[in-house]
């Protein structure tokens, strides 16, 4: 004789708990049934609080790691900053080149160096201390405020260290952001975050700590990129030129539209301040349309009262990598808008952009070219280009960068430039040496055969409105630039 009792899980059905005789035709009380029911309902609360235990476990820890998930990792440091003593610090982490690794290797081989960088973090930071899986190859350690920087620095040490991941050896580093005051977890994780991703703008492999004005930044470059959509549209993107001048000459032969921000309350704003917005923003495209809007309405004002300066623009990486984009189009029309023949505009580009997609970059040049303009390789000797890529490409000038030209007086950066005029001309190639600040500078660059000029020695950057003013004044300037000074040329080393 037996008697059965269901056993519940949540609710549902787990299964039946059974209590058999061995003596034959017996048969249970009363009173043993109950107890064989509440023994099952005893049975069904166990299994269902494990069941809910397990599920509580995985809701506040990461699968992949084991490590706490952002929403244990808030719990506890909400109970740290409760608790007021020992005072929390938090620490925000993410890889620098997670994504290059995954591309390369795989996301399998990437599970892998997750699961080690997580343990090495629990390794580093202690028992006392909570890491945490954010998601992704973002990473938080929950640690005591005190010795906070010397943790940081030893977490950025196990980062560094080299991987062995599928017999690959492999490495990486992380940007860190450290806060360590906070009335809640969510400013903690905040101005972590903040600290992070300015470690990740200066290059990535070091810790930053939060200060305050991190948030005013922040917040001034919120309104600035709401600013920024509207000064597209609003015509507050202007151009100040500064001139080029020949070598040889000392005449003026050009001006390079350099872009300024005409903004209603901050005043004018450099590209240091904005451009970084724009591109982010993917409206670098929108920008350097309105810069050649801009310039060549000028240039044409300037060609149609005699002073025929060829006009230089900058074109962005991007405006190469836009499917579809033509650019040569837009170019032509604005052009034909402000009455300017072909040869009155240049392009510069520097190697880096061209390098990115090589063949993109020449159909494009080759297309500007055909309108009559020159194009000019800008900061050479700074990126990766090859010389036999720009054999290939349709170039008329080089721009020496203006670091070689600054510190031209050493021995090192003289034979670099020489170096480079020597190989321009070997090419067929115009040179034009840019930061220019110096007579002796000039005097160098004359004397090595360089043509073209640019730099403060001649003119900063000026306002479309100052530019008839400057190169009326500019002659009696040039003249004294002009002067051979033999004694001074003989006894210069060159």
């Amino acid at each position: 004789m037996f008697i059965l009792a269901p056993v519940r899980e949540a609710g549902g059905g787990r299964g039946l708990l059974l209590v058999a005789s061995h003596t034959p035709a017996r048969r249970f009380s009363e009173p043993e049934h109950e107890a064989l029911t509440a023994f099952a309902e005893h049975a069904s609360l166990v299994l269902t609080d494990a069941r809910l235990t397990d599920q509580i476990d995985r809701a506040l820890h990461d699968s992949l790691t084991g490590l706490a998930n952002r929403a244990l990792l808030t719990e506890r440091l909400a109970e740290r900053i409760e608790a007021g003593f020992p005072s929390p610090a938090l620490f925000t982490l993410d890889l620098d080149s997670f994504r290059d690794i995954n591309d390369r290797i795989g996301h399998r081989a990437g599970d892998a160096l997750l699961i080690e960088l997580a343990q090495r973090l629990a390794t580093a930071a202690g028992e006392d201390a909570l890491v945490a899986r954010l998601d992704g190859d973002a990473f938080a350690v929950l640690a005591h405020a005190e010795g906070a920087p010397e943790l940081g620095n030893e977490l950025l040490a196990v980062i560094s260290d080299a991987f062995e991941i599928e017999g690959r050896v492999l490495r990486t580093t992380a940007s860190i952001g450290l806060v360590q005051s906070g009335s809640n977890p969510d400013q903690f994780l905040r101005e972590a975050d903040l600290a992070m991703h300015r470690a990740k703008d200066a290059g990535g492999g070091r810790l930053i700590t939060f200060e305050p004005r991190m948030h005013e930044e922040l917040i001034r470059r919120i309104q600035l990129q709401d600013d920024f959509a509207r000064a597209l549209d609003a015509g507050e993107i202007i151009a100040h030129f500064q001139p080029k001048i020949d070598l040889r000459t000392a005449g003026p032969i050009g001006v390079e539209a350099l872009v300024r921000w005409d903004h209603p309350q901050r005043g004018l704003l450099s590209p240091g301040e904005f451009l970084e917005l724009a591109e982010s923003g993917g409206q670098m495209r929108a920008l350097t349309e309105r810069v050649i809007e801009f310039s060549t309405r000028v240039a044409g004002d300037w060609w149609h009262s005699g002073l025929g300066l060829q006009l230089s623009v900058n074109l962005a990486g991007s405006i190469f990598s836009e499917p579809g984009y033509r650019i040569d189009e837009f170019v032509k029309r604005a052009l034909a808008s402000a009455g300017l023949p072909g040869q009155a505009m240049q392009f510069e580009v520097t190697e880096d952009a061209l390098m990115a997609d090589p063949e993109t970059a020449t159909e494009i040049l080759e297309r500007l070219s055909r309108l009559g303009a020159t194009i000019s390789i800008d900061d050479f000797g700074t990126g990766h280009s090859s010389l036999s890529r720009l054999k290939s490409l349709p170039i008329d000038e080089l721009k020496i960068d203006r670091s070689f030209i600054l510190n031209i007086s050493d021995e090192k950066d003289k034979t670099i430039v020489r170096s480079t005029i020597h190989l321009a001309h070997q090419m067929g190639l115009q040179v034009v040496a840019e930061g220019v600040e110096t007579e002796m500078a000039w005097r160098l660059l004359r004397s090595m055969g360089c043509e073209r000029a640019q730099g403060f020695l001649i003119a900063k950057p000026l306002p479309a409105r100052e530019v008839p003013a400057w190169l009326a004044s500019w002659n009696q300037r040039a003249r004294e630039l002009s002067s051979t000074r033999r004694a001074e040329l003989a006894s210069a080393p060159i």
